[in-house]
């Protein structure tokens, strides 16, 4: 299942084109040299006003770690009759909050182990989960977040374990990817195992921090929480650590998304 988000963008892909030169000039020269492949569909990109904005809601929603009581509202605001896994998450969240627990954890579970739901359906599953006293038996990776200071803002690449990507820049523009693309499926897959190698290895933050330190902040999206890191720009260009491969293939996977941008910017 894949949830549609709001599109929200800018009139010129300038500043998108810049965060992408950014990445591309502080990451590995083998980075550089790959030449991103041409896809045939439209990555998903909208115009609106230059003074949009892009809501606190809509990035939220990128890291997946709400509440119960969160994810009812956002099931219940998904919800419109049909049988569906929104009708689930909202029998769910009823469950718990008559405090039923064990069928809010029977419809949870059943949620989070369907592996042909998104990767975020299943992260707010296991919220529940974990909010009712359940802990997966291994911390399973199903999305990686990037923020990058920009302009005195922040800028934000999130991918997840269904090939899918979101790309939020300072001005306002976002870019959805949900295509299936060889070069962006390998990519994500790199990525997302660096990523289960220093969830398996290194200590991190427990839970979001949304307070700006000018570093690149790291946000591992596991069935167990989300766990963060920070490292400076310039300490991200060593090719035999992990965090300095993801923040690479990111300024990969931002000249796909781009260049695809570009071509629907031009229609």
């Amino acid at each position: 299942m894949i949830i549609t988000d709001k599109i929200f963008n800018m009139n010129s892909l300038r500043s998108l084109i810049g965060f992408c030169s950014l990445l591309l000039g502080t990451c590995l020269q083998s980075c550089s040299n790959d030449t991103p492949q041409q896809v045939s569909a439209p990555a998903m990109v909208t115009k609106d006003s230059v003074l949009t904005k892009v809501p606190d809601e809509f990035i939220d929603l990128l890291f997946a770690d709400q509440s119960i009581d969160q994810i009812d509202k956002i099931a219940s605001a998904k919800t419109i009759g049909n049988k569906s896994v929104w009708t689930d998450f909202v029998g769910a969240t009823q469950l718990a909050s008559q405090h039923k627990n064990d069928g809010a954890i029977a419809t949870f579970k059943a949620i989070a182990d369907n592996k042909e739901n998104e990767p975020r359906v299943r992260l707010w599953a296991w919220n529940g989960l974990r909010e009712l006293g359940v802990t997966p038996p291994h911390a399973e990776v199903l999305g990686l977040i990037l923020e990058v200071p920009q302009q005195g803002s922040t800028e934000f690449l999130a991918i997840y374990a269904d090939n899918s990507a979101r790309y939020i820049n300072y001005t306002g523009m976002v870019v959805v990817w949900q295509e299936q693309q060889q070069k962006m499926d390998s990519l994500i897959k790199v990525s997302l195992a660096d990523a289960r190698q220093i969830v398996d290895k290194q200590a991190l933050t427990k839970g979001r921090v949304k307070s700006r330190t000018g570093s690149v902040r790291f946000s591992f999206l596991t069935t167990d929480g989300l766990l963060q890191a920070e490292k400076e720009i310039s300490l991200l260009n060593d090719p035999k650590d992990p965090f300095t491969r993801i923040f690479a293939g990111g300024a990969q996977m931002l000249g796909i998304m781009v260049n695809k941008a570009q071509q629907a910017g031009k229609k």
